[in-house]
């Protein structure tokens, strides 16, 4: 529901789309489909399809899909264990130009992700200048939230409180305490050893201290809504 409010234009289209896109899309378009937006919002909203946006977090902070999980093309690799829980779902790739989207899409599916699809060229905006994961300027663009956390930890608690209380409604968080794996990640991505390791948009604002820092300096809810750090 959150996203149909947020996208309201792709809904719309979907609505007076017809009945030949669910056939179409029943049939399935295997691992090298291409979506229009009114075809990426079905999948989103039917099978919870999860958008990665692989571009820099220089272009991602000036404007992305909401709720879009943030992993740049050259870090895919290192952190494609990140999206090993999704790998049923169906993976919507997107950058500027499509040329990183197409590597990442090889990439996962060669690490045995079947459902990878990517934005069809002719519905993204691209001959307005738009970059196909950038939404248009009048949309809120809700940063997306990844938390390194464990279950009992207070100050994952804590940190977590606090952006509810900012009307944080979705955290991707990456329990340390179930998969010791992500632990690993943890420290290779953040270079810290404790939790919570906190990104926001794809930046990471350390811990639960920095992100209490960051609001009493009053730049956690810009960050929260999209703007760069």
């Amino acid at each position: 529901m959150e996203f149909l409010q947020q996208n309201w234009y792709w809904a719309a289209l979907a609505a007076a789309s017809g009945s030949w896109l669910l056939v179409d899309l029943a049939r399935g378009r295997g691992g090298g489909g291409q979506l229009s937006p009114v075809e990426a919002t079905m999948l989103i909203n039917r099978e919870d399809a999860v958008v990665i946006d692989v571009r820099d977090q220089g272009e991602y902070a000036q404007g992305h899909i909401p709720n879009a999980r943030h992993i740049p093309a050259g870090d895919l690799e290192r952190r494609s264990g990140e999206l090993d829980k999704w790998k049923s779902h169906p993976l919507i790739l997107c950058c500027a130009t499509g040329t990183r989207s197409t590597s990442a899409a090889t990439q996962l599916r060669k690490a045995g992700f079947e459902k990878v699809l990517q934005p069809a060229r002719r519905h993204d905006g691209m001959a307005e200048g738009r970059p196909a994961c950038q939404p248009q300027e009048e949309m809120s663009m809700p940063a997306a939230i990844r938390m390194y956390a464990t279950a009992t930890c207070p100050y994952c608690i804590r940190a977590e409180q606090l952006l509810r209380s900012k009307g944080v409604t979705q955290i991707d968080k990456i329990r340390t305490d179930l998969d010791p794996a992500q632990r690993g990640r943890m420290i290779e991505e953040t270079g810290r050893r404790t939790v919570p390791q906190i990104f926001i948009g794809g930046y990471h604002v350390g811990g639960c201290d920095d992100l209490m820092a960051l609001n009493r300096a009053g730049k956690l809810e810009p960050m929260l809504r999209g703007e760069p750090a």
